[in-house]
């Protein structure tokens, strides 16, 4: 079911005063990152998600996709192939904070990590040599004899969580294709206890699962960008964040 951006942004205003409480301090956000993955089942569209346990003290109980905080070790990582000039671009448009292209990058590569950790999945490409890392859950994916491949990872949202609540993340959301991935669905283990179960929700069915306003939020965005044929890249990045008292949608575009 497709719906208005007014119709999102409305939707988020009414979770925000419902949840989050009036913020007595300032709380820097932490760029986080999450990775959607996208396969077509017959004439349907299916995301995979996880549901995180109930012990967890941000979102808990929730379907979520894979995804984290960025570390250190991510901007050191070299990963398969490189990321588009455009995507950087879009990433350090409006970036708080001290911009850099290593910064950008990992991003994405926390998206790529988060997913191997929580879920054991690979999007990466094989390879022979096998570099080493001081990060544990790098050296983990290298391992598997893969290095990330970033450059199928498309940037597709970005929000940031509202003052008042336990956690704030400035989190950007990536997107890819089962079939773009080098080796295909390939796991290793079955990741973390961060995640209770990994299930394929379709379009369809986003509406009736128990997932924050803001997940919903994405998946619509996505949905609406895939319906228009202006898949991801071509598309302006939709950027939610908290301003002046009210949840807003602005558009990151780089002008070419």
């Amino acid at each position: 079911m497709k719906k208005s951006t007014t119709e999102l942004v409305l939707a988020l205003q009414q979770e925000v005063e419902r949840v989050y409480n009036k913020p007595t301090k300032f709380m820097r956000p932490k760029d986080a990152a999450t990775l959607i993955i996208l396969r077509k089942n017959g004439n349907k569209i299916e995301i995979l998600m996880g549901k995180r346990h109930l012990d967890h003290v941000f979102m808990p109980g929730v379907y979520v996709f894979p995804g984290g905080k960025v570390d250190l070790a991510d901007s050191r990582i070299k990963a398969h192939g490189n990321v588009s000039d455009k995507t950087q671009k879009l990433l350090l448009n409006r970036m708080y904070g001290r911009k850099s292209i290593a910064r950008a990058n990992a991003m994405i590569l926390a998206a790529i990590r988060e997913t191997f950790e929580e879920t054991g999945y690979i999007i990466g490409q094989k390879v022979t040599d096998i570099p080493n890392t001081r990060s544990a859950g790098w050296q983990d994916f290298f391992n598997s004899g893969h290095t990330p491949a970033t450059q199928i990872c498309k940037f597709v949202a970005r929000a940031i969580t509202p003052p008042g609540g336990k956690r704030r993340y400035d989190t950007r959301f990536f997107a890819v294709w089962l079939d773009d991935i080098p080796n295909g669905m390939t796991q290793q283990g079955n990741g973390t206890d961060e995640l209770e179960g990994l299930n394929w929700v379709s379009f369809d069915q986003v509406r009736q699962i128990n997932a924050p306003v803001i997940t919903k939020t994405i998946i619509y965005e996505l949905q609406n960008q895939i319906h228009q044929q202006a898949f991801i890249e071509q598309s302006p990045v939709p950027f939610y964040h908290y301003y002046q008292n009210k949840m807003r949608r602005d558009e990151i575009i780089v002008c070419e």
